[in-house]
């Protein structure tokens, strides 16, 4: 049976989203992005118009090896296909600001790996993602104009995490709003009778593209980290997911991130911001119902993935544990000294040590491990999570940098969880408000 929330009853059957109320969601996201682009200085070093017209061997060589080689190093699993004939195919037919984003990529992932950066890849992504916010109106853009415009301003806020910090990616996905709500308006099937985007019907529809599920992932882990609401309203009702099929087992292998989990910390992200707009509900019902979601999920491996089987298993049931803490802080409200916030940390620490420091997989740990960290009151245990986040300061697979969070960490547990005492998320978001402040 679908746990759902209680607005939500009608979300089984889907319904287009009113025109006129899209119509404001979009331009309000549009007026937005246009403040936000009046209030950056401008910078007359950086060439106005860059634009990859033609395709030479050199050019795709370096975008195929450059990608392979960041590939080999931050993704989860094999992507069910070929990468290097997935890439040349992307270069060669892609509109010309997506093929300047993967060549801006190309370029930034070699420096980056090869230990020189060069210095005015900050000044061109600042170029670039205002030619690419600056169009004409977002609404006379075509699907694939959309698409292409949200893949590149995605490439941009990874980029972004990668040069600067994740503040400032999060700015850049802020601008990802008003291509994704306009591409939304020609997929009725992602809206409930509410207006709400469906968390299950992303995450588990075969036909939709990798940039829509893919900034719905991110936008879910951003407010998770940053403990704010997510960018846009979300229909969280867990229902039974599909068959998995190669299209929809992508964004996993990207990141190694269970989608069922990332429905499940949507719905507690959900929780969070019912309780800022109703603080005396108690959500008693719907906690029960996504913990039995938990219990009943196990990791799954594709057959293919067969090398560093116990490793791969580690980071998928860190996720679980994960959620489970998210799930009894979040939105049982409960603290750090919970038995069963005690467990999941002591079982996220013992899936962390599987994994053998370096190994391509400990990226993937970032996310859990920061969760755990906030819940951690044993020295050892918090030793061990600051340790396995700030392995994202030299490489990174989301558009969240955990290493940015380390600070955060460091000030909850010398101030509200000093000695060992238990914490509140409260505390966290206090401790991240004051060490890693964002605007908005």
């Amino acid at each position: 049976m679908p746990s759902g929330d209680s607005s939500s009853a009608l979300t089984t059957s889907m319904y287009p989203v009113p025109e006129p109320m899209l119509e404001n969601l979009v331009s309000a996201a549009s007026q937005d992005v246009m403040a936000w682009r009046e209030n950056v200085m401008p910078l007359p070093t950086i060439p106005r118009s860059v634009v990859v017209d033609t395709i030479n061997s050199d050019n795709l060589s370096s975008l195929v090896v450059s990608q392979r080689r960041l590939g080999s190093r931050v993704v989860f699993g094999p992507i069910p296909y070929q990468l290097a004939t997935g890439l040349a195919r992307l270069a060669q037919e892609s509109p010309g600001v997506k093929r300047w984003s993967l060549y801006l990529g190309a370029n930034l992932v070699r420096g980056l790996l090869d230990g020189t950066p060069q210095p005015n890849y900050i000044g061109w992504i600042d170029r670039f993602q205002r030619q690419v916010t600056s169009s004409s109106v977002v609404q006379t853009l075509d699907a694939t104009e959309l698409e292409g415009r949200l893949s590149c301003l995605e490439d941009l806020a990874y980029y972004t995490s990668m040069l600067l910090d994740s503040r400032a990616s999060y700015a850049i996905l802020k601008q990802c709003l008003p291509f994704f709500l306009q591409l939304a308006t020609k997929l009725p099937n992602l809206w409930t009778a509410e207006s709400a985007i469906s968390i299950h019907h992303v995450l588990n529809t075969e036909v939709l593209s990798y940039e829509i599920r893919k900034f719905v992932l991110w936008d879910t882990v951003m407010a998770t980290a940053f403990g704010t609401a997510p960018l846009l309203h979300y229909d969280t009702t867990l229902l039974d997911p599909p068959p998995r099929t190669e299209q929809i087992r992508i964004l996993e292998r990207s990141y190694g991130c269970p989608k069922d989990i990332v429905s499940i910390i949507a719905k507690v992200n959900s929780a969070r911001v019912s309780r800022w707009l109703k603080p005396t509900d108690s959500q008693c019902e719907e906690w029960t119902g996504v913990e039995a979601r938990l219990k009943e999920w196990a990791p799954t491996l594709d057959p293919d993935l067969s090398t560093n089987v116990v490793a791969r298993f580690a980071v998928q049931e860190s996720w679980r544990q994960a959620a489970y803490i998210y799930l009894y802080m979040g939105m049982c409200r409960v603290d750090s000294s919970d038995p069963r916030v005690e467990s999941a940390v002591r079982q996220i620490v013992r899936m962390a040590k599987t994994i053998e420091h370096g190994s391509s997989l400990e990226i993937h740990l970032c996310m859990p491990c920061l969760i755990a960290g906030i819940a951690s009151r044993q020295e050892h245990h918090r030793e061990l999570m600051r340790k396995k986040i700030a392995i994202s300061r030299d490489e990174n697979v989301w558009c969240i940098r955990g290493a940015d969070f380390v600070p955060v960490l460091d000030h909850l547990w010398h101030g509200a969880g000093v000695g060992g005492v238990g914490v509140t998320w409260e505390d966290y978001m206090t401790a991240r408000c004051i060490m890693l402040p964002i605007e908005g």
